[in-house]
């Protein structure tokens, strides 16, 4: 299986400059996602305070900060920019993650296409026609789902987990514990 994935990302090499945005938004989609729970913890913090502000004390995961308050009108536009961010950051991830892999599907299209037109006509004598073209089509749409799908979530959902365990513990204090568990 490693073997061919590295044969896979040799197709993928070329196009590491999109790769490498499409992870840089990666890593900014997670930090939104995790921006987004912390905007709930502070709607919900919100509902048993009353007054113009949401104060969230004791902080002592910061030392320079005990108490932050953020005012009731600020919290939509918070939501609003949390969301939005997110949401852009992931287009744009998926968007360079498609374009590698449609470049790196045409890649291996082309090779294969070299390599059927070197091979005897015994070969084509010998096989049927419609399993070859199934074996390719299929084949090569795994690829590229691999190339898309895969390779973005082997990066992408334990980011969000590496980020999102610190909040929990930042937020939930000793009850972080049950909430993982």
């Amino acid at each position: 299986l490693m073997n061919e994935y590295t044969r896979l990302l040799r197709y993928v090499k070329p196009y590491r400059w999109k790769l490498a945005i499409a992870f840089a938004a990666t890593g900014v989609y997670s930090l939104c996602h995790s921006l987004v729970s912390g905007v709930a913890y502070i709607i919900f913090k919100g509902f048993y305070q009353p007054g113009g502000n949401v104060v969230i004390e004791n902080l002592p995961q910061i030392g320079f900060l005990k108490s932050l308050a953020i005012p009731v009108d600020f919290i939509p536009y918070l939501v609003f920019f949390a969301v939005l961010a997110r949401g852009v950051f992931d287009y744009i991830s998926n968007y360079f993650m498609a374009s590698v892999g449609l470049h790196a599907v045409n890649d291996v299209r082309r090779d294969l296409f070299k390599h059927l037109c070197v091979l005897s006509n015994d070969f084509y004598d010998r096989g049927r026609t419609g399993d070859l073209i199934s074996r390719i089509m299929g084949d090569v749409q795994g690829i590229e789902n691999g190339i898309t799908t895969v390779l973005l979530d082997l990066f992408k959902q334990p980011l969000i987990i590496l980020i999102n365990i610190p909040l929990v513990f930042f937020w939930g204090g000793k009850v972080a514990v049950f909430a993982l568990v």
